[in-house]
């Protein structure tokens, strides 16, 4: 998807991260919970320099990751995603 001329991701894509990172919700329940995170951000989407800041904010508005725990999520997506 495109926000801004930049290419980002979307609801369906950051829902697989979320899930990775322990969100339990519906797909209902992320697409209120992402609305609200791009607008908290002034984003349509989440581009890489956005994503590289939630990754790295350790407050209740970030999502902190490791670098392990981030090498760990890229494993778990890509298994995910090739079954």
């Amino acid at each position: 998807s495109l926000c801004g001329g930049k290419e980002c991701l979307g609801s369906e894509e950051m829902l697989i991260f979320a899930k990775l990172t322990g969100f339990e919700g519906s797909a209902a329940d992320w697409q209120e919970e992402f609305q609200s995170l791009c607008q908290e951000l002034g984003a349509q989407g989440i581009d890489l320099a956005t994503f590289s800041r939630l990754v790295d904010d350790a407050s209740e508005q970030g999502c902190f990751c490791t670098d392990e725990e981030l090498r760990n999520i890229i494993r778990s997506g890509t298994t995910t995603s090739s079954q």
